[in-house]
């Protein structure tokens, strides 16, 4: 009798495996199939600047991702620089990635909720990947807009229609285009356009104060 089953062809290219141990899996196993699965549908090989995963591997009380290997996230790109902060054309160059990527998911349907980042890794050959799809949100088919009623992305980067609280819904994707904004900001000044000592006091400032303009000299290409 035969049986059949998946072969893996050794390439010697490098991967990432991440490892969902015991409990975590017998407690919630669907939700991390699921979720496993809507990455692994939406995060395709179709935009290189997705982070797609090569292939799961699931045994009773474990469950292994492997993924394709990163070197570095952009959060520690930018930590490695004396200033904390990129020079534009590297800003420029990772940030126009980090666009097209966004102009991809929408054909997918997804709003992915949290860009920052620490959520943008670096392969070896200098592409930016989009990764942890935690929050995102996969619309319906059958939905004819980009209304969403939940965001729990990064505070900082979260837009005004979110943490004022007056909405009850908002449209998703731009969310993604003001963190992208965020992102940028933050790459080029090592700050962030709005702050707060309390969560409360920086939801404020993003509903209602002009972001914070930037210390640094800006060329007049980045300003516009």
């Amino acid at each position: 009798m035969r049986s059949k089953g998946n072969v893996y062809k050794k390439t010697l290219q490098r991967g990432a495996v991440k490892n969902i141990q015991g409990a975590k899996i017998a407690q919630d196993t669907e939700w991390i199939r699921a979720r496993a699965n809507r990455a692994r549908n939406t995060v395709t090989v179709e935009s290189p600047e997705l982070y797609p995963d090569f292939f799961r591997i699931e045994e009773k009380e474990k469950m292994y991702m492997v993924l394709e290997y990163c070197v570095a996230s952009l959060q520690e790109v930018v930590e490695n620089f004396e200033n904390g902060r990129l020079p534009e054309n590297w800003a420029q160059f990772f940030f126009r990635q980090l666009i097209t990527g966004l102009e991809y998911l929408p054909s997918k349907g997804v709003i992915h909720k949290d860009i920052k980042p620490a959520n943008l890794l670096i392969s070896a050959d200098g592409t930016l990947k989009i990764t942890d799809f935690g929050v995102a949100e996969q619309l319906s088919p059958f939905q004819n807009d980009d209304v969403c009623t939940v965001a729990r992305g990064t505070p900082k980067f979260q837009p005004p229609e979110v943490v004022s609280g007056l909405n009850a819904v908002f449209n998703g994707y731009p969310i993604d285009i003001w963190s992208a904004g965020v992102t940028l900001y933050n790459l080029v000044t090592g700050a962030y356009p709005f702050e707060g000592e309390l969560i409360m006091r920086l939801f404020e400032n993003i509903a209602e104060q002009p972001y914070l303009q930037p210390t640094i000299e800006l060329s007049s290409e980045l300003k516009t």
